[in-house]
């Protein structure tokens, strides 16, 4: 195969439970990373996370972290932990936990709610609150700690070019492939309704580098393509990108509105850029997000 002078990271995301010796050794010979999804500490993260008994699967997946973090020979595979943004926990409490778990990165999720399903415990700010509180806390406190959500849009408002899916008005497009091949726009479509990431191509009939200008790639690449007027207008359009677009769905007004999450992002907007326009170390501590500038 002709080499084309791309450099692939590649990666692998798990609930962490069937980590063994093997699979660590294979994933260190193709050299690839894993993350490990954790919701935080374990009376948090055994109400969601069970297995098929109901069991809480905390103490399994810390066991499996420390089999990627720590393999019988060789470096450590461990890649970092994806989690979802929890009000429920204090902001010092979950940082600690994160510290002392010893992952070298953490990407918070917003819950994937739309205008139809967020529930009202939500719908108040909530979650606004709790990511400045998040990021006061590890900006002042936890230097070596990435969190991707803060420096992407450190990076962002110091010039950067590229976000990702939820974030920035420009990312690197996304694309899925499913088990049988069918391509699709976006897993996370799903919480909006049947069938809205599906693309009707697969790889069987379809090269992948022709799906770059469908509009629902185009929509997690070039993201003025499908953001509301209302969300180009906005001064944080460039960090934003009109919002994650499972998180704009109504059934009233499909996609064609700003995040249901808008004046939350615009709170941590907000205490963001102040905080980088106050401190000329931000753009080191920026860089650390690899991949995203």
């Amino acid at each position: 195969m002709d080499r084309v002078g791309c450099r692939l990271d590649l990666g692998i995301q798990t609930n962490g439970l069937l980590v063994t010796p093997e699979i660590v050794q294979v994933l260190q010979r193709f050299g690839v990373r894993a993350g490990v999804s954790i919701d935080g500490p374990k009376a948090v993260n055994d109400l969601h996370r069970v297995d098929r008994r109901g069991r809480g699967s905390f103490d399994r997946v810390v066991k499996g972290i420390s089999a990627l973090r720590n393999p019988i020979s060789g470096d450590s595979v461990f890649g970092g932990v994806l989690s979802v943004a929890n009000p429920n926990i204090s902001p010092r409490d979950t940082l600690n936990f994160f510290s002392d778990l010893g992952t070298p990165s953490v990407d918070f999720l917003l819950p994937d709610f739309n205008y139809d399903t967020i529930p009202e415990s939500l719908a108040s700010g909530r979650i606004g609150d709790w990511l400045v509180e998040l990021f006061e806390i590890w900006y002042s406190g936890y230097p070596d700690l990435d969190i991707r959500i803060f420096h992407t849009i450190m990076k962002l408002f110091l010039g950067g070019t590229y976000g990702y899916d939820a974030f920035g008005s420009r990312g690197r497009g996304v694309v899925i492939v499913e088990s049988d091949g069918s391509y699709e726009g976006l897993d996370v479509l799903k919480t909006s309704y049947e069938g809205a990431g599906k693309t009707g191509l697969s790889v069987s009939n379809t090269p992948i580098d022709a799906l770059e200008d469908l509009p629902i790639v185009r929509a997690l690449s070039e993201k003025a393509s499908s953001a509301s007027a209302e969300c180009i207008r906005c001064e944080f359009f460039g960090a934003c990108g009109g919002g994650y677009l499972p998180h704009r769905y109504s059934s009233k007004h499909k996609f064609d509105a700003p995040s249901v999450y808008c004046s939350d992002l615009k709170l941590l907007f907000r205490t963001i850029r102040s905080t980088v326009g106050n401190d000329g170390e931000n753009l080191s501590r920026a860089d650390k997000c690899e991949g995203y500038g």
